[in-house]
């Protein structure tokens, strides 16, 4: 690519929004919510882009931390499952009396947590709080009943 050395002949070129679409997805699967207190922490990565849409869509008003989307990330280390990384969240989540703060990666696929005290829950408690619900749902038979 440096050196310009592309292949010869014709293309184009389209642009498509995909945020409109991926919206209304979005609201159909979630709904209208009940809008509790919570704090977004994007981490000056791509979730900017993206997350007050869709949380105000199904009806949350979240306070979002580093919003503004800046691949120098000049707030802290986008890794929200590092403790350090956390200590804007976790102050903000203190002073609105949100009930979870959620901090984003750099390309938004994967979070971390922070409960109404500003602690951190770590992967696997998220996964037996998510695991519980789940159960609830659909119950598994004990091996002894197959």
């Amino acid at each position: 690519m440096e050196s310009k050395n592309y292949s010869s002949g014709t293309g184009s070129e389209k642009t498509f929004d995909i945020f409109p679409m991926y919206l209304e997805r979005y609201i159909k699967e979630f709904g209208t919510l009940k809008n509790i207190p919570v704090v977004l922490d994007c981490g000056n990565g791509s979730a900017g882009c993206i997350v007050r849409k869709l949380y105000e869509g199904v009806g949350l008003k979240p306070h979002i931390l580093f919003e503004q989307p800046d691949g120098t990330f000049p707030n802290h280390h986008p890794d929200p499952t590092v403790d350090e990384n956390l200590h804007d969240m976790k102050a903000k989540v203190r002073e609105v009396g949100a009930r979870v703060g959620i901090g984003f990666d750099g390309d938004a696929d994967r979070i971390g947590l922070v409960d109404d005290n500003g602690r951190m829950i770590f992967g696997d408690e998220l996964m037996i709080l998510i695991s519980r619900a789940i159960l609830k749902e659909h119950p598994v038979r004990p091996l002894s009943a197959m």
